[in-house]
């Protein structure tokens, strides 16, 4: 869950070993927000998934098996 105070467009890039591997925009609605991933085409291995906007940066790890 991310929460925002306003309408924006969200950067959701996805990275391993310091490279974008992934990158999606997504627009947050005011209040609580999901984002969904489909990860199936990413090869096994830790990601890290930093979601940039208006409000600042969130980062977590994923681990793909």
């Amino acid at each position: 869950d991310y929460k925002v105070t306003g309408v924006q467009t969200c950067a959701l890039p996805i990275y391993l070993s310091g490279r974008i591997v992934v990158n999606e925009t997504h627009t947050s609605v005011i209040g609580d927000n999901q984002f969904q991933l489909n990860v199936s085409d990413l090869a096994k291995g830790v990601y890290m998934i930093i979601l940039q906007s208006n409000n600042g940066t969130l980062q977590k790890k994923i681990v793909v098996q």
